[in-house]
């Protein structure tokens, strides 16, 4: 396969591979765009490749288009994605086994793919995030998405000042345990979730 095809394809299949560990292989769960994109620049792909890789698989159905500011992946998105996972050599309808091995092998929080012979690569490691948790953060902001107007734009708020204090070097439990009960009076459902989350964030800041 031409090199320059190669780096395409597997910068496509990537893209799909980072959306399914985001919303934990659920088509139910939307994401917002903004919200993907930048991690998926955080996790190797140039924000310059995203949009021309999502436009591909917009094309071919495996992702979502947009729907109240939501996307997300199609069940054929994840036949594909789990289809490569499970068995790379034979490769899958839209990704040939050349193009899956080259994903396999950075699969993770590698920071940064270099392409091309000239090209520098900048390498920026990230906290490697369980696909449960970012799928928790989806599901709240799927949830939020229901609400009324006038809550909704709250909620969303407390999710991103949850995954904001989550960044820091030192959370403080006290405001994370104030925006997680602030945002549990407006998802009454979504309490377990939250709960996970502010967890997660307490043991990996101890490590």
């Amino acid at each position: 396969m031409n090199q320059q095809v190669l780096e395409k394809t597997a910068h496509r299949l990537k893209l799909l591979d980072l959306l399914y560990d985001y919303v934990n292989g659920n088509p139910a769960i939307g994401v917002r765009p903004a919200d993907f994109y930048k991690y998926a620049s955080t996790n190797g792909i140039a924000l310059t490749e995203v949009q021309p890789a999502w436009q591909y698989l917009l094309a071919e159905r495996l992702v979502t288009t947009p729907h109240v500011g939501q996307v997300g992946i199609t069940h054929d998105g994840v036949k594909e994605v789990e289809r490569a996972r499970t068995r790379p050599d034979d490769g899958t309808e839209h990704f040939p086994a050349a193009a899956i091995h080259q994903v396999l092998h950075f699969h993770g929080a590698v920071g940064g793919i270099q392409t091309g012979s000239h090209n520098t690569m900048n390498v920026a490691q990230q906290i490697n995030v369980p696909p449960e948790i970012l799928g928790h953060f989806a599901a709240l902001r799927a949830e939020a998405q229901k609400l009324p107007e006038d809550k909704r734009s709250t909620a969303l708020e407390l999710v991103d000042d949850i995954e904001e204090e989550s960044k820091k070097e030192t959370p403080k439990l006290s405001r994370l345990n104030a925006y997680a009960a602030s945002l549990s009076t407006l998802l009454t459902t979504m309490g377990p979730a939250i709960a996970v989350i502010i967890e997660w964030i307490m043991a990996i800041k101890k490590q």
